[in-house]
């Protein structure tokens, strides 16, 4: 693609970026560059971080049960005004069944911290299930929270 036309591409997207700024927001891990899990304190310093360069207030993790996230992040969430994706993973009965334990457990005294719950961010694409499969996964979480 030649620079004259990606600027202008550039350009004509700028406007629904600028739009959708304070709805987008960040994925994070729930782990620190040591390997370590992240607790209370580690995930308020990573809103702290993000509160100084972004507006965004949403963030979003992959396993609701992994490092205790769900435990360690809705707290943190709370305290800075954040709100948080919860992520379930469907891939194994075992990680099913450890996510939907902690999704019962600590959202309900942080409801107004859950922005969502998302079941399986990739198992589609990889093929892992067909699309009635995960829908049965999906209705299951639905039913426990």
């Amino acid at each position: 693609m030649r620079f004259s036309t990606i600027i202008p591409l550039a350009l004509a997207a700028a406007p629904a970026v600028v739009s959708a700024a304070g709805n987008l927001g960040f994925a994070l891990g729930d782990k620190k560059s040591d390997g370590s899990c992240k607790f209370q304190a580690d995930w308020a310093a990573d809103f702290k971080a993000i509160s100084t360069v972004q507006t965004s207030k949403i963030v979003r993790t992959y396993s609701a049960s992994e490092c205790n996230t769900a435990k360690e992040i809705l707290p943190a969430a709370k305290a800075a005004g954040f709100k948080v994706i919860l992520g379930v993973w469907p891939d194994y009965d075992e990680s099913l069944a450890k996510d939907e334990a902690a999704l019962v457990k600590y959202t309900p005294d942080y409801k107004d911290q859950v922005y969502a719950i998302t079941v399986g961010s990739e198992t589609m694409y990889r093929g892992n299930f067909t699309g009635p499969e995960l829908l049965q996964r999906i209705n299951k979480i639905k039913k426990a929270v």
